[in-house]
């Protein structure tokens, strides 16, 4: 069975994106939990949309995690402060396109078509679905909770645990 962690690295291979690696810190306390996020742009239907992975050691605070991954949804959609841009796995639903880059605070992408005008990155639509890889299951009603707080962010919040992986 694949851990979660590969689903996250593995289950959008057609889109380009922008790793991050984000920490939450409690008020209370000076040590910052990392998690991993990303920024997915889909060149063929002009979207973006992104996804986070919670380790097994911040499962013990799962919801509170899930909290602070939304949190960052804005940041990580305007692609500021990414670590590493890879480019979509060959399919050829993008062939005849150039790619430019510009890496300042935030990461300009613009796609340039052989005809047509120019797509800037910043300007594609922000997709509803924002994906949050943990290596724990929300209960029921933690579920029910992250998704509420998700609408706030106008975003479809899709979790995927061990259920996920075992299906």
């Amino acid at each position: 069975m694949s851990e979660l962690r590969d689903y996250f690295e593995l289950d959008f291979l057609k889109s380009a994106n922008v790793k991050y690696e984000l920490a939450a810190v409690k008020k209370d306390s000076e040590s910052d939990k990392k998690f991993l996020a990303q920024a997915h742009i889909d060149f063929s239907s002009h979207v973006k949309f992104c996804s986070f992975y919670i380790p097994e050691h911040l499962c013990d605070e799962l919801l509170g995690m899930c909290k602070a991954a939304l949190s960052y949804t804005r940041d990580i959609l305007a692609l500021r402060g990414g670590t590493q841009f890879t480019l979509p796995k060959a399919d050829c639903s993008w062939t005849g396109q150039g790619i430019g880059l510009v890496a300042n605070e935030y990461l300009d992408v613009k796609l340039m078509p052989l005809h047509g005008r120019e797509h800037m990155v910043k300007d594609f639509q922000v997709a509803a679905p924002v994906y949050i890889y943990a290596e724990a299951d929300l209960t029921n009603e933690e579920e029910n909770e992250i998704v509420e707080i998700g609408r706030r962010y106008n975003s479809e919040v899709i979790l995927r645990g061990p259920k996920y992986a075992m299906e």
